[in-house]
């Protein structure tokens, strides 16, 4: 319990101050939607969203106790979910993944286990409960889901990470507390690379750590602090087809991007109250199909969409889209 509440101190901070990156290009603002309420077409207090291969957008609304969907260009399509313990219910949604049938897992925080729905929020399975056994779980925050169906749950509370099978059969798990290699403070979010590694976001130790799927350690990259490559309380993570990661910066209220060696490529973004490319607070990043990106804006109530980004083909290299983005 000390450990959660140590998370929604850092996730409610807001944004550090950082001096914009100079660049000639940025990623192309789209669109936004979204305002503060209960509504349909509302937000509370949103810490991750994905989509659907068949672009809907899945928003998980914590303070709400629902998941929400949407078009890629915003339009209100339905949504699922009330207060409670019950099958189907939520006592504050928090990680939201797909498998590659489309069904719908939710990490249920509070309630200390994982929902899974098909597409059209029937409900499915549940499982877990609060402990530090194989399968329970103390506030889980993130999830993700492999090509095979195996589904990877960030257990915060426990400093862990569990994979399990597609219908919630206990397979292994990795992670100790702690900041040394393979170790984990703050686990926050998870996704799977297109070759299989697990790539886990550690909001406490300010980086990301990879990781074999079986949890052998590779490698990690990232420190505290505003500059290029540094994290403070970083959020979301999202990879693209290619296997770049994308990381939401919260509190610098900026998306960067890195190789899938953790080579620092670009970023954008900036501290506002409603601009187009600012945040307040960013803690939800994913990608649709097409590479188009979609940021939660935390305390600004809203979901924003950007364009795709540049890949290296035609005998152009990272290095090259690197400077450009400058």
């Amino acid at each position: 319990m000390k450990q959660a509440g140590w998370l929604m101190n850092v996730i409610l901070a807001g944004c550090l101050w950082t001096p914009a990156v100079a660049r000639a290009q940025a990623p192309a603002f789209l669109l936004e939607w979204g305002t503060f309420g209960a509504g349909p077409e509302q937000f509370g207090k949103v810490y991750s969203l994905t989509v659907s291969p068949s672009a809907v957008v899945y928003v998980s609304d914590y303070s709400n106790n629902r998941i929400l969907e949407f078009s890629t260009s915003g339009v209100y399509l339905g949504q699922w979910g009330t207060y409670g313990q019950g099958d189907g219910q939520f006592y504050q949604p928090f990680g939201i993944a797909l498998d590659a049938r489309g069904n719908v897992f939710v990490c249920d925080q509070h309630n200390h286990r994982v929902e899974e729905f098909r597409t059209d929020g029937s409900f499915v399975r549940t499982w877990g409960s609060l402990g530090a056994g194989p399968g329970q779980f103390n506030f889980p925050a993130g999830i993700a889901v492999d090509a095979s169906g195996n589904v990877y749950v960030v257990d915060y509370g426990n400093a862990r990470m569990q994979k399990f099978t597609n219908d919630g059969v206990y397979l292994t798990q990795w992670g100790t507390f702690g900041a040394g290699p393979g170790q984990l403070s703050g686990p926050y979010a998870a996704a799977v690379g297109p070759d299989g590694d697990v790539y886990v976001v550690d909001i406490n130790n300010s980086r990301v750590d990879k990781y074999t799927p079986t949890g052998t350690f590779i490698l990690s990259w990232g420190s505290r602090g505003s500059a290029a490559g540094q994290f403070a309380a970083p959020g979301g993570i999202a990879i693209d087809v290619a296997g770049d990661i994308y990381i939401a910066d919260s509190n610098n209220c900026r998306i960067q991007v890195f190789s899938s060696s953790g080579v620092y490529l670009l970023q954008w973004g900036t501290i506002g109250d409603g601009g187009q490319g600012q945040f307040d607070g960013i803690y939800g990043v994913a990608l649709d199909s097409s590479g188009d990106v979609y940021g939660e804006d935390f305390h600004n109530g809203r979901i924003e969409k950007f364009g795709s980004l540049p890949t290296a083909t035609r005998g152009e290299s990272w290095g090259k889209l690197k400077a450009d983005y400058r």
